[in-house]
């Protein structure tokens, strides 16, 4: 699929190197799509293999870019630091890793470099083309036809925790939806600057971590007081919302996260020895969203403080916490989960990685996104959705280095 993609570059006036990676994401998704909305397990491992070959050609297209820096600067120590933890997590205990997860976990963050280089050569916006605000199209409209597809086939309904067209869950989606903010960005150089279309994003999905990071990301970002005068009445019509219909939507999720904390100020709670079912019964609702994730943290923090130097250092090896845990889950939390099956090199690579796009990008609108997913990843599974993380880290790395030659620039 990207090689019957990649010619419509070719087609541009200028070669832009950010038109290659953009078309062979519309192609990997279109067979993502294509395979959510059939079944099909043969799609589904042309999928994989488009994956590893789009990967392929992004990097050597990288590698020839003219007078292109080895690895951009400020990227270099922070992604050594992660490659040489999971390096070392393999050296030893290679059985150990979930082999699928693996290769998505050791490829996406190397787009910080692409993104990165490909905006330092990139002539010209990729907007002006009208074949990439077509295939932006594709990226916005292709999982909600998937998606459609399966609600019509009975593959899967509107209740959280199923699928979305090529998106595991409604937070998978809720990332991509929001690094295609970023990704739009990077293509057009229009910022989206709408503290309501944000807030919209967040409570589109029905999942209240999205909507909470949205708005830990709008103050981190550009909480400034006149930023503040949108985002407070916005505030206040969400509160009016979730006061008047508290059973719609992601205001359903408000109860239950409310008697959870008081389960747990109250004391009436040991995390560490109550059951699932115990938790159900005291809650009066099977969504335990948030104790659930307390609960085996708690239990996988624990296994990492009985592990050895070792695994402290570089984890149990990728798939462990779903295991060893008690429930056989990831962790909800993507710092955690990289801390215990990667351990604590990779995990200090990772979020140096994550501290220097987030740095060089600075308080401003184009951060928002970043911001966004940063956030989520404390609370949710997001470093296997390969699709969603590439776009992301490629985003980081252009917009990080447009900002910083913006600023590097005379006068």
């Amino acid at each position: 699929m990207a090689a019957v993609l990649y010619p419509l570059t070719r087609r541009l006036p200028d070669p832009n190197p950010t038109a290659l990676f953009f078309f062979v994401t519309t192609g990997y998704l279109l067979l993502l799509a294509l395979a959510a909305a059939s079944g099909s397990g043969l799609l589904k491992l042309l999928s994989n293999a488009a994956a590893i070959g789009s990967f392929a050609l992004v990097a050597v297209t990288w590698l020839f870019l003219p007078r292109a820096p080895v690895l951009p600067g400020g990227f270099a120590a922070p992604l050594a630091l992660y490659y040489a933890g999971l390096g070392a997590s393999l050296i030893v205990g290679f059985a150990a890793h979930d082999r699928v997860d693996l290769l998505k976990i050791l490829l996406a963050p190397a787009f910080v470099v692409f993104g990165a280089a490909f905006e330092r050569h990139r002539p010209r916006w990729l907007w002006d083309d009208a074949a990439a605000r077509l295939a932006f199209g594709l990226l916005v409209v292709l999982p909600l036809l998937a998606w459609a597809a399966q609600l019509a086939g009975g593959a899967t309904t509107l209740a959280a925790g199923r699928e979305v067209g090529p998106f595991a869950n409604r937070n998978n989606a809720a990332l991509y939806a929001l690094c295609l903010i970023a990704l739009h960005a990077v293509v057009s150089g229009r910022t989206l600057r709408s503290v309501l279309v944000y807030l919209a994003v967040g409570a589109l999905f029905g999942t209240l971590g999205v909507l909470l990071a949205v708005l830990l990301a709008l103050l981190l970002a550009i909480g400034r007081p006149r930023t503040l005068a949108v985002l407070l009445p916005a505030l206040a019509l969400l509160g009016l919302a979730a006061w008047s219909l508290p059973e719609v939507g992601v205001f359903a999720r408000l109860g239950p996260l409310r008697d959870s904390v008081l389960l747990l100020v109250d004391g009436r709670i040991d995390l560490a020895s109550v059951s699932y079912a115990e938790l159900v019964r005291l809650l009066k609702s099977t969504d335990l969203s948030f104790l659930f994730r307390l609960k085996h943290w708690l239990e996988l923090l624990t296994l990492y403080a009985q592990g050895s130097p070792y695994q402290w250092l570089f984890g149990f090896g990728i798939g462990a916490s779903v295991r060893l845990s008690e429930i056989h889950l990831v962790p909800h939390n993507d710092y955690l989960r990289l801390l215990f099956e990667c351990g604590a090199v990779t995990l200090l690579g990772f979020v140096a990685l994550l501290a220097t796009a987030l740095v060089r990008v600075g308080r401003r609108w184009e951060a928002v996104p970043l911001w966004v997913v940063a956030i989520y990843f404390g609370s949710e599974n997001l470093v296997n959705n390969y699709l969603a993380m590439s776009v992301f880290w490629f985003c980081a790395g252009a917009l990080a280095t447009r900002v910083r030659e913006a600023h590097d620039a005379p006068a």
